[in-house]
């Protein structure tokens, strides 16, 4: 079977670090994954880069930023961390072991939501072959690709 993984909850982090990865690094995972797509990040209080949420995902590409807004970077991955497309930050030690496994084509492809990556000035500082997009592209990704079941964690 053909899965997109679309993570778009607080467990994320957890689900993908301590279930999936470990199983598409031993190849014993049993589906085939043609993609993941990272979306849906959830503001704290402790990270005060990413105050204002996804409200403010209206934002479009070279528009400031709450990070850019107060003069602060965005934050560094954290363990723990629930900021789903913080997973696919350059450097982030999930990052590079999902690149790992996509130059190994064990992963089909890797996509940050466009609009979340946007509003937290991240967009550009992904873990290649992470690319950003929005749904129309991740349908067209995951179709070419030959995705059977979309499952959202």
């Amino acid at each position: 079977m053909k899965v997109l993984y679309i993570f778009s909850t607080p467990n994320a982090s957890y689900i993908l670090n301590d279930m999936i990865l470990p199983q598409l690094e031993a190849g014993t995972h049993p589906v085939e994954v043609v993609g993941m797509f990272f979306f849906v990040d959830h503001g704290s209080s402790a990270s005060p880069a990413i105050q204002g949420g996804v409200s403010e995902a209206k934002r479009r590409p070279g528009a400031a930023g709450p990070a850019q807004t107060r003069g602060e970077e965005a934050p560094p991955f954290q363990g723990g961390v629930t900021h789903n497309n913080y997973l696919l930050l350059r450097g982030n030690p999930t990052a590079q072991r999902l690149a790992r496994l996509t130059e190994e084509g064990r992963i089909g492809f890797l996509m940050g939501c466009d609009q979340c990556c946007y509003a937290r000035g991240i967009a550009d500082r992904l873990e290649p072959p992470a690319v950003i997009g929005c749904f129309p592209n991740l349908y067209a990704r995951a179709g070419q690709a030959g995705m059977e079941q979309a499952i959202t964690l």
